[in-house]
């Protein structure tokens, strides 16, 4: 499990920290709403688009890439997906190569 501590430290590396804190802020505002199905798609689509706007093209790549296989089509299965990638993007950013990111 991934320590929030680890996260919510902007990267040292000067390269590293372009809109780290407004995609950390996203993270946690994603971890706070327990499950997005249970809200809906459009509060969903909001909160991914604002994620998409800060990565850069090769992480906004990978962040729309299905995690483990999922079938996107489902809210449930494209929150997973893009959570365990978002956190994935955090992790590389900080310097750590999470098994799977690019």
């Amino acid at each position: 499990m991934i320590s929030e501590e680890v996260l919510s430290q902007p990267p040292s590396d000067p390269e590293r920290p372009e809109n780290y804190t407004k995609l950390y802020e996203l993270w946690k505002e994603a971890r706070g709403v327990v499950d997005f199905v249970a809200t809906d798609e459009e509060k969903f689509g909001d909160w991914d688009l604002r994620v998409q706007s800060l990565l850069d093209p090769a992480e906004r790549e990978f962040y729309l890439s299905p995690y483990d296989g999922l079938d996107l089509r489902y809210l449930d299965y494209r929150s997973v997906s893009r959570m365990n990638h978002l956190t994935k993007i955090l992790l590389n950013r900080q310097g750590i190569n999470a098994h799977g990111s690019r």
